[in-house]
């Protein structure tokens, strides 16, 4: 079994009136929908997120697939 880990730190840019311009996790559902575009033939055995952060430091989201090749 192998792990791949996506990790990011949320901080979305936001508009005059808090509305956010860019996608609130920052671009990571994008870059994990590549990674399994390019791994067609892998069997996903578990998937866990994790995310911190606090008031007054940006939010760092982790995203852990357990797959076999």
């Amino acid at each position: 079994m192998k792990i791949k880990m996506f990790f990011k730190i949320i901080s979305p840019k936001l508009s005059f009136f808090s509305k956010p311009i860019e996608p609130l996790d920052c671009g990571l559902e994008e870059e994990i929908n590549e990674w399994l575009a390019q791994m067609p033939n892998i069997k996903i055995h578990d998937l866990k997120q994790t995310m911190c952060g606090g008031s007054f430091a940006p939010g760092k989201l982790v995203v852990s697939i357990f797959y076999e090749h």
